[in-house]
């Protein structure tokens, strides 16, 4: 057994405890102000007002024209829209932070991953997984377009709420997305 590798990169103080070395105390990290100070002074919160204005401009166009809403009921609801949209590129923004400082991480450091090192697996651990990613999806999917399919299978419900429910998952989706891609971007 060789001994475990420390990067200085993930060292994390918290008084006198060092965070590394306590296994699954990675949540306390949370609590440092290197942390705070990350996720406060982030460049990537300039990216906040484009997301909720697009957010806002397709809500409100959508709840416009396509529900014909009045222009003061549309504006609300788009506005409730681009507030949700926030908060999940909030949200997307604290996933970055949380990965950029190692939080949440499980320990394991590069080949400590057992007796199969040589990153294949076994043939049966893999397909499961492949069945367990593409039922995800699929209910991931599913999910998106629920008011779409009760709607066009079963004519349950109205069609503005199936074509308002899937378009607004899907903003909030992009939303989250939008600062894990944009690091990812900006790291290299």
């Amino acid at each position: 057994m060789k001994p475990q590798d420390k990067t200085p990169g993930r060292k994390i103080r918290l008084g006198k405890y060092d965070m590394g070395a306590l296994r699954g105390a990675g949540w306390m990290a949370l609590f440092t102000a290197r942390f705070w100070r990350e996720l406060v002074f982030n460049r990537l919160w300039l990216g906040l007002v484009p997301v909720g204005a697009a957010a806002f401009v397709v809500m409100f166009l959508l709840n416009r024209y396509a529900a014909d809403f009045s222009v003061p009921a549309a504006m609300g609801k788009a506005f409730v829209y681009c507030l949700w949209s926030a908060f999940c590129y909030a949200i997307g923004i604290w996933s970055v932070v949380c990965r950029r400082l190692g939080i949440g991480e499980d320990g394991e450091e590069d080949g400590e991953e057992g007796e199969d090192s040589d990153g294949g697996g076994r043939f049966a651990g893999r397909w499961a997984a492949c069945l367990l990613l593409g039922a995800l999806a699929l209910l991931f999917v599913g999910w998106v377009c629920w008011p779409a399919i009760g709607y066009w299978l079963w004519g349950r419900g109205d069609w503005i709420a199936a074509v308002t429910g899937p378009v607004f998952k899907i903003v909030l989706v992009a939303s989250f997305f939008c600062p894990v891609i944009w690091n990812h971007s900006l790291e290299k």
